[in-house]
């Protein structure tokens, strides 16, 4: 899957966010293609939010979980690791 797009992560963004974002980021990196194929564009995160929230661990609620990961998302947005497309 994104093995390049971790790469990048790892390389570029890894000391510039919280560890929350970057786990976030890295989770995104990992779903998302490093080449477009018949269903999905290169570069694009496509599975449900809850596998973010999910990364995020602990023993909290969904709701929590989800909650931190929204938060990694609105930072990476910020610092221009990730661009919104469209609302899941």
């Amino acid at each position: 899957m994104g093995a390049t797009l971790v790469a990048t992560a790892l390389g570029k963004w890894a000391p510039l966010v919280s560890d929350k974002a970057f786990r976030v980021l890295v989770r995104m990196a990992l779903t998302a293609l490093d080449t477009a194929n018949e269903e999905h564009p290169a570069n694009l995160y496509f599975a449900h939010p809850d596998l973010v929230a999910d990364t995020m661990g602990g023993s909290g609620t969904r709701e929590s979980r989800g909650r931190l990961a929204r938060l990694g998302i609105e930072e990476l947005i910020e610092r221009g690791a990730l661009q919104r497309v469209n609302r899941a």
